[in-house]
C-alpha cells in the first residue's frame, strides 16, 4: 500500500494541469467526445477515462491525466507486492518498484494521459495472477489472471505477443492432464475482456465528432472486415517492417542505453543477476516476465516510429521484477566472500545501500525532466492560433499541434467554425494505401505530397487556409505568407 501511495503523491506534484500534446491530446479528446482514436482504438482505455472524467476536479484533460497516474501508482505497488513475495523480502521487492515508479520513461507516462500505464497495470495483475495461481492453483487467481490479459488485449493488442509466455508459464505449472480444464476455464475470460472492441463500431455507428479512421482512411468499422483492419492494427503494419538488419541492430542498441538511462548500470547488472536466478528455479512468472521483456523488446525495437521509448514500459515492468531477486541474489552471494569476523555484511549492504541510493538519486534528477505542473503552453499555442485566424479558416499542422488545436476545439469549444487539418495523420493514412499497392517508397512520397497539395488547394477555394510552420514540400504550391506566428497559404498558379 506504501509504495502506490508514495507513488501517487509524487505524481500528483508532477501531474501535466491540462492538455498534453502527441497521442495524449488524441485520447483525451477521443474519450471525452467518446470518438475514434487511431488504431486499435484502445476501447477500454477510452471508457475508462470517460467514467473518470465526470469526477469534478482539474479540467478534463487533468482528470485523464490522473488515470495515468492512478494506473501507475497501482502497477508500482502491484510490483512490490510481486517482488516480496518471489524474494520474500520486502525492501527487495519496494526497491525495484520505486526504481519502475521513478524511471524517467514510466514517470512520464504516469502524469499525462496515454494507454501505458493502464498496460502496466493489468500487466502486473497477470503476474500477480501467474503468480499466485502457480503456488495455490486456486481457480480465483487463474480468473484473476485471464480476466487481466483479457483487458490487456483490450487496451493494447500488443498483448497478443505474451501468448507464448503465458502457455509456457502454465506449462510449468499446470500438470498436463490438467492443460485442458486450465485452457476451458482461462480463455472464455480472455474472450469476455474483448467485447470491449464491440464499442468501436457502436461508435463508428453514430458518427462521433472525432473519427479519425472514417476522416482518413475512408474505413466502416460497422463492417467485420473494418473491424478486424482495425484492431489488427493493418493501419501500421509497414512501420514493423521499416528497418534493414544493419538499422535494426542500431535500434536494439538505442533499446539497451535507454535500458540503462532508465535503471542505471547497477539496475542492468542486477536485473541480469535476477534473470539468472529465476532461469534455474524454473520460476513460471519469472518466465512470463522474461518473455514479455524480450518480446516487447524485440518487437519495439523494430518498429519504426519516432516516439517508440514508451511502448517499452512492459518491458521495463518485467525488469523491475527481475531486479527484486537480482538484488537478494547478489546479497546472498556476497555474504559468502566475506571471510569470518571480518566487517561481516558489509558487501551486502554496500549492494543493498547502493540500490537504495540509485532510487533516490533517480527521483532527483529525473523530478526537473518529467514536471509538467506548470506546463501552460499547449493552452496558450491554441488561444494564440485560434485568436489569429479569420472565420471559417483551415488549419494545417502536423501531430501535436493538431491534436493539442482538437482538444480545445472539441472538449473546449473552442472555434467550431475551425476545420483543422492534420498533416501527420493524412500522410500516414496515404502512405498506408501506397504500402498496400507496393508502391516503392520515394514514389508514395512523392504521391503523398502531390495529394496533399490537390486537397489543400481544394480547402483553399473558399476559405482562408493557415500553417503552424513553413513547409518546403507545400511551398512550391503555396505562398507562404508570415501571419503573426502562423503563415496564410495562397495558392500558386500551376
Amino acid at each position: 500500500m506504501l509504495p502506490f501511495v508514495i507513488a501517487l503523491t509524487v505524481y500528483s506534484q508532477t501531474l501535466a494541469p491540462g492538455v498534453y500534446g502527441f497521442d495524449s491530446a488524441e485520447l483525451a479528446t477521443g474519450a471525452y467526445t467518446l470518438g475514434i482514436v487511431h488504431p486499435p482504438g484502445y476501447p477500454l482505455y477510452l471508457l475508462l477515462v470517460r467514467l473518470a472524467m465526470v469526477i469534478p476536479i482539474g479540467t478534463i484533460a487533468f482528470r485523464a491525466n490522473l488515470v495515468s497516474a492512478l494506473m501507475g501508482a497501482a502497477t508500482v505497488g502491484l510490483s512490490a507486492w510481486l517482488g516480496h513475495h518471489l524474494t520474500g523480502r520486502r525492501w527487495a521487492g519496494w526497491m525495484s518498484a520505486f526504481s519502475l515508479a521513478f524511471a524517467l520513461e514510466f514517470w512520464r507516462m504516469s502524469v499525462v494521459a496515454e494507454v501505458y500505464t493502464l498496460q502496466t497495470m493489468l500487466l502486473a495483475c497477470l503476474l500477480v495472477g501467474v503468480h499466485r495461481f502457480t503456488h495455490s492453483g486456486s481457480r480465483l487467481w487463474l480468473l484473476v489472471a485471464a480476466g487481466a490479459y483479457g483487458l490487456s488485449l483490450a487496451n493494447h493488442t500488443s498483448s497478443v505477443l505474451y501468448v507464448p509466455g503465458l502457455a509456457l508459464a502454465l506449462a510449468l505449472a499446470v500438470p498436463r492432464s490438467a492443460w485442458a480444464r486450465v485452457a476451458a476455464t482461462a480463455i472464455p475470460v480472455v474472450v469476455a475482456g474483448l467485447l470491449f472492441y464491440l464499442y468501436l463500431p457502436l461508435r463508428a455507428a453514430t458518427q462521433p465528432p472525432l473519427n479519425y479512421v472514417e476522416n482518413y482512411y475512408g474505413i466502416d468499422l460497422t463492417t467485420w472486415s473494418g473491424l478486424w483492419w482495425m484492431v489488427s492494427g493493418q493501419a501500421y503494419w509497414f512501420f514493423s517492417s521499416g528497418y534493414d538488419a544493419i538499422a535494426y541492430a542500431g535500434e536494439f542498441t538505442a533499446m539497451v542505453a535507454s535500458l540503462l538511462r532508465n535503471f542505471t548500470g547497477l539496475g542492468v547488472v542486477l536485473g541480469i543477476a535476477g534473470w539468472i536466478s529465476l532461469i534455474r528455479s524454473r520460476s513460471p512468472v519469472g518466465f512470463l516476465a522474461m518473455w514479455i521483456f524480450a518480446s516487447t523488446s524485440l518487437f519495439v525495437a523494430g518498429y519504426a516510429v519516432s516516439d517508440k521509448n514508451t511502448m517499452y514500459l512492459p518491458a521495463y515492468l518485467a525488469w523491475s521484477m527481475a531486479m527484486a531477486v537480482g538484488v537478494v541474489w547478489a546479497g546472498e552471494r556476497l555474504k559468502r566472500l566475506v571471510l569470518p569476523g571480518l566487517l561481516p555484511g558489509l558487501l551486502p549492504r554496500l549492494v543493498y545501500t547502493s540500490a537504495a541510493s540509485m532510487v533516490i538519486f533517480g527521483v532527483a534528477f529525473t523530478w526537473r525532466a518529467v514536471d509538467l505542473s506548470r506546463m501552460d503552453e499547449p493552452k496558450d499555442f491554441a488561444y494564440r492560433t485560434f485568436r489569429a485566424i479569420e472565420p471559417r479558416a483551415v488549419i494545417v499542422a502536423h501531430w501535436s499541434p493538431a491534436v493539442i488545436l482538437e482538444y480545445y476545439q472539441q472538449v473546449e469549444g473552442w472555434r467550431p467554425d475551425v476545420e483543422i487539418f492534420n498533416r501527420s495523420r493524412f500522410e500516414v493514412a496515404e502512405y498506408y494505401r501506397e504500402w498496400s499497392a507496393d508502391t516503392p517508397h520515394p514514389q508514395a512520397m512523392a504521391r503523398i505530397l502531390a495529394t496533399e497539395s490537390r486537397t489543400l488547394r481544394a480547402l483553399a477555394g473558399d476559405r482562408p487556409i493557415y500553417d503552424i510552420q513553413y513547409s518546403p514540400g507545400l511551398a512550391s504550391a503555396f505562398e507562404y505568407r508570415p501571419v503573426g506566428n502562423l503563415f496564410r497559404l495562397l495558392p500558386l498558379q500551376p
